[in-house]
């Protein structure tokens, strides 16, 4: 006959107990965690809740603005040629809709904090480690503005920075609310400039004329094939001149003024290059000084490895062939800045846009002093037109040399 097994409590009561415990955290984590589109996800329903944790330490930021798609803050007014106290630091957002924690380390580049195509929707509150101490963000100032993401997947988002100072509150926290944003054609994700064709410095400037080719008709038609090809990654994308009209690049109604107005997110300048020897080629791609290689690297990289172009032998940070920083210049401040002024005064408060000069100023400085939007530009070199072989080859390999620049985009930003 079968023996009948008796209970043995001494197992029966911790076995319960870590039952019980598994139970708990599941229902923790998975039923009591209600999805985000159940959370109250706006803004107004945080920024009290918010303003609480601030008994906690905090640390105050004294400046921000975009660059791109990249957001960044600081503990100290902004100057091009001084390192902040964040840099280093570790940058920790907390969604408090899905409580999600992001970290990021903060780079000095200006494109090296927060990647806000990177965030998802939420409302999120912000906090820097420093000496080992987790301090919250907060203003001393009402701080209201709004950036947008380009389009990937037919999907915007909108990235709120907010602060609440008011007579009742010294300071408050600085918040980010990101929403999906709806798309806009008159709101653009990259526009393109097509070097020459204006009178910045005189006459009217075509560029390079070797082999029958004008620079200034042959950037066009690069553009017009650069635009297609982002546009089929779904980009909304300005050529910031017509084929034979001209438009200055400084001043209100010029491309820098264009530019702005776009909202666009980034902006390649398409250029060649001549030379006074003929036996000179390559292609290089010239970014700022004051941001990282890794976007210009992708498109060059592109360029050179699907296409009978060739790489200058210039090398510039990081000791990447045909990849390099702009030359810097020192400005009527004694401050360095790029030389490129495209890239310069494109570039916003983050890279000085209308402070290198008092022309540069006196042009630019009602849309672009101080502006907390910046541009991320690049200038392509595609060819030195002098060179015989690279100009006969031109015709023909344009149309491939505009895919590949799309390509070399679409795989850094990681469109589809």
């Amino acid at each position: 006959m079968r023996r009948r097994r008796r209970l043995n409590f001494r197992l029966l009561i911790p076995l319960s107990v870590i039952v019980f415990a598994i139970a708990y955290t599941a229902w923790f984590f998975f039923w009591n965690q209600k999805p985000s589109s159940e959370l109250p996800c706006e803004l107004n329903s945080f920024s009290e809740q918010a303003w609480l944790t601030t008994s906690q330490e905090v640390v105050l930021v004294n400046d921000f603005f975009v660059y791109g798609e990249n957001l960044s803050f600081f503990q100290q007014p902004y100057r091009l040629d001084t390192r902040d106290e964040f840099v280093g630091k570790t940058l920790r957002l907390t969604n408090l809709c899905t409580r999600e924690i992001r970290d990021y380390m903060i780079e000095e580049s200006v494109d090296g904090q927060i990647p806000m195509d990177d965030l998802p929707v939420g409302v999120y509150a912000m906090q820097v480690n420093i000496n080992l101490q987790r301090l919250q963000l907060v203003s001393n100032q009402s701080m209201s503005h709004t950036w947008t993401t380009i389009n990937r997947n037919d999907q915007t988002k909108a990235i709120h920075v907010f602060s609440a100072v008011d007579d009742q509150r010294v300071i408050a926290p600085i918040l980010l609310e990101v929403k999906p944003f709806s798309l806009s054609s008159e709101v653009y994700d990259v526009v393109i400039d097509p070097g020459h064709y204006h009178a910045d410095f005189g006459g009217l400037d075509l560029g390079t004329i070797a082999f029958g080719l004008i620079e200034a008709e042959e950037n066009y038609k690069l553009a017009v094939a650069l635009k297609s090809e982002l546009e089929a990654l779904g980009l909304n994308v300005l050529i910031l001149r017509d084929e034979n009209e001209r438009v200055n690049i400084y001043g209100e109604g010029g491309r820098l003024f264009k530019t702005y107005a776009s909202q666009a997110k980034y902006y390649i300048e398409l250029q060649m290059v001549g030379s006074t020897n003929p036996s000179i080629q390559g292609t290089q791609v010239i970014h700022s000084s004051y941001v990282s290689s890794r976007l210009g690297a992708a498109i060059h990289r592109s360029l050179i490895e699907n296409t009978s172009l060739v790489s200058t032998n210039n090398r510039g940070r990081g000791n990447i062939q045909g990849v390099l920083p702009s030359a810097l210049a020192i400005g009527m401040d004694n401050q360095r800045y790029d030389g490129r002024f495209t890239i310069r005064e494109s570039g916003g408060k983050a890279l000085g846009a209308a402070q290198f000069s008092e022309f540069s100023y006196s042009r630019n400085a009602s849309f672009a002093y101080m502006n907390p939007r910046g541009v991320h530009a690049l200038v392509i070199e595609i060819i030195h037109l002098t060179h015989e072989p690279s100009a006969q080859a031109w015709p023909n390999e344009y149309p491939h040399y505009a895919k590949e620049i799309a390509r070399g985009f679409a795989n850094y930003l990681q469109l589809p």
